[in-house]
């Protein structure tokens, strides 16, 4: 719901503006007492005129607090939100009743999780980590170590995709024996608790990440760098791929960091047998298969670092700065600026991410 809400309140305030409606008023009421004490009303009005009241929403909560590091961001945003739900007639409830089977399943799948074996040597162990990107040149990007979570509970949920729940109603994991036990069934449609349990985590993870990509290129762009917008826009798909994330988590192992033959065995032959071991898929073609997969893989690294965030932010922020550091490094050391968005991309990653967008684009 979070996830939406977020993804939503961008097309609201759009849809809105162009409307000129109430909600248009409200929020350019807003941009202008937020930003009267810094920004001259004459010069925000003619800003206001010119860019549009979508642009500024972003634009000067960026600026101020650039300017004024005392600035409350997170008020500001509060009030935006407060204007989305007073217009769509949301609350926020204390969250939902569960039923006594819900209960059930959660407190044994909290046993799980207290039990369950971290891999620590595969996840944690000394050597070298890289990865190495398509037509970079034989280069390969060192990686720092992965931190540790020390919250148990935090670390298995980090370590499990939200389809991992399905592994454990397999009639031979332990789970769902005892599920049987009390005399639950073991369709998987029956288990959305679990589902949901394990679902928040690759959310926090991919706003986090497009939040640290995005300041990175601003550093890059702010240290003096030229950057154009197609440029920046061309390098944070980059770091934000499924291509790229799908390579962190088999080279960091999140995949199998649970002892869990069970788990790890269904993982590895049910979802991703293309990406780990070559092999085909027998309903979808080989690129529908990759997305698909790279995709499933990527959410392990969205949710580890999502994870790493809530308990250890200054880690997180480090972790992932010095991976991305590595990996514009390697972008500006081995490709020619000259080359269009679409052979660029195709280049680092191995395959096409501008499709449509790539006949609107000027060349760099």
């Amino acid at each position: 719901m979070i996830k939406a809400v977020v993804h939503d309140i961008t097309t609201f305030i759009r849809k809105e503006v162009s409307n000129k409606s109430e909600v248009a008023l409200q929020i350019r009421d807003l941009l202008f007492l937020t930003s009267n004490s810094s920004l001259p009303e004459q010069e925000l009005t003619s800003c206001w005129s010119k860019i549009g009241i979508n642009k500024l929403l972003y634009i000067i909560p960026g600026y101020l607090q650039l300017l004024d590091k005392e600035f409350d961001f997170d008020l500001f945003l509060d009030k935006v939100i407060d204007i989305y739900m007073n217009k769509r007639n949301l609350t926020i409830c204390s969250g939902p009743s569960l039923t006594c089977q819900d209960s059930h399943i959660l407190s044994l799948f909290l046993d799980y999780v207290e039990n369950v074996v971290i891999n620590d040597q595969i996840l944690f162990g000394t050597g070298e980590r890289y990865i190495n990107l398509t037509q970079t040149k034989g280069n390969k990007i060192v990686l720092p170590s992965l931190p540790k979570i020390h919250n148990k509970k935090l670390l298995v949920k980090a370590l499990m995709h939200k389809e991992s729940y399905r592994a454990l109603l397999k009639p031979e994991h332990s789970l769902a024996k005892e599920l049987t036990v009390l005399g639950f069934d073991l369709d998987h449609k029956n288990y959305n608790v679990l589902r949901y349990e394990l679902s928040f985590l690759d959310g926090l993870g991919d706003f986090f990440l497009a939040h640290e990509s995005s300041k990175l290129l601003y550093d890059v762009y702010g240290a003096g760098g030229i950057m154009h917008t197609h440029i920046y826009n061309l390098l944070k798909v980059i770091l934000a791929t499924n291509t790229l994330l799908c390579k962190l988590t088999v080279e960091y192992n999140l995949h199998r960091g649970l002892k869990d033959s069970i788990l790890n065995e269904t993982i590895h032959s049910e979802y991703v047998p293309n990406v780990l071991f070559g092999l085909p898929h027998p309903t979808m073609t080989e690129n529908e298969t990759r997305v698909y997969e790279e995709e499933f893989l990527g959410d392990y690294f969205e949710s580890y670092v999502g994870a790493l965030f809530l308990e250890q932010p200054a880690v997180a922020t480090k972790f992932v700065g010095e991976i991305y550091h590595s990996v514009l490094n390697l972008i500006t050391k081995t490709l020619p600026p000259d080359v269009s968005y679409d052979i660029w991309t195709t280049s680092i990653i191995g395959r096409s991410l501008a499709l449509k967008k790539k006949r609107k684009m000027s060349r760099s």
